[in-house]
């Protein structure tokens, strides 16, 4: 497993294992993916980059959210499911 996936998984993981709130992992996540220079195989970046789009149209507040946005358990959901498919990638 490459350094550049070890680094995504472990924010993954802060997120799924309670470490930080889910407000946190967005801002961190796409913080990282957006500036991501690193070269990642294209079976990497199809898991980070759905990801991506989960993170992306997560909504905190249930006030403003629409059909469209996801709500925090669907993102637990998204990211656990991100992490089982990199590590079953990398053989882990």
């Amino acid at each position: 497993m490459s350094v550049i996936v070890k680094k995504y998984i472990g924010l993954i993981k802060s997120f799924t294992e309670g470490g930080i709130s889910a407000a946190e992992f967005e801002k961190s996540y796409l913080a990282m993916f957006k500036n991501e220079t690193s070269v990642l195989s294209e079976e990497e970046y199809q898991i980070l980059d759905r990801l991506f789009s989960s993170v992306d149209l997560f909504c905190e507040d249930e006030s403003i959210r629409d059909e469209d946005d996801l709500d925090e358990e669907k993102l637990l959901s998204d990211a656990e499911s991100a992490v089982l498919k990199l590590e079953k990638l990398s053989g882990n």
